[in-house]
């Protein structure tokens, strides 16, 4: 059961299905009766965590979905084949973005590229960090801006000589635009 939505009939469909000769794991997802005319979706995934993703079918009204309905999806929507990357077997669905990889090496990849990203900005920031300390200032604040207005918060970095006071930081918070003025923390350099 969802634990963000009122539980709903079509739940009872949950389960454990057999395709292809692997066992997936079923949950009927919140869309399929939160928004009219969605047509019924189910997530999927083995134990194996090799093939995860989604079925949808928008003939289907979730009023009318039958378990029968998710075996039929299962068989004729996924393909078993071997991840490009890694050969083990998965279950592609074609709707998909995963270009034939299995969930983990897919996954895998993005989780590489998003450690490197923060392992550049890592050196960066301490690279800064460095420069800055050499021109006298102590301690940096790495602050988030809250947009009033709403939008996309932003983070910055407001370097100081002396450790700042709360009253100094929400200043410059509030120049800045935020509309919450805690969300900072100090890091001494």
């Amino acid at each position: 059961m969802s634990k963000f939505f009122a539980p709903h009939e079509s739940e009872k469909m949950n389960g454990t299905f057999k395709t292809h000769g692997l066992e997936v794991s079923v949950e009927v997802s919140p869309c399929s009766w939160l928004s009219a005319g969605y047509g019924f979706q189910f997530g999927y995934k083995t134990a194996d965590g090799h093939s995860h993703g989604f079925c949808h079918d928008k003939a289907i009204d979730i009023k009318d979905a039958k378990p029968e309905d998710i075996q039929r999806l299962l068989d004729t929507t996924l393909k078993p084949e071997p991840c490009k990357t890694c050969g083990h077997t998965h279950l592609f669905n074609p709707t998909s973005n995963r270009k034939h990889e299995c969930e983990k090496c897919f996954v895998g990849k993005i989780n590489a590229k998003i450690a490197d990203y923060e392992k550049q900005a890592a050196e960066k920031l301490k690279k800064q960090d460095t420069r800055l300390k050499k021109k006298g200032f102590r301690f940096r604040v790495t602050a988030w801006i809250h947009p009033k207005a709403g939008g996309d918060d932003r983070m910055v970095d407001y370097y100081y000589p002396t450790k700042p006071t709360k009253t100094v930081i929400q200043t410059a918070l509030k120049d800045a635009g935020s509309a919450i003025l805690d969300d900072y923390q100090i890091v001494e350099l």
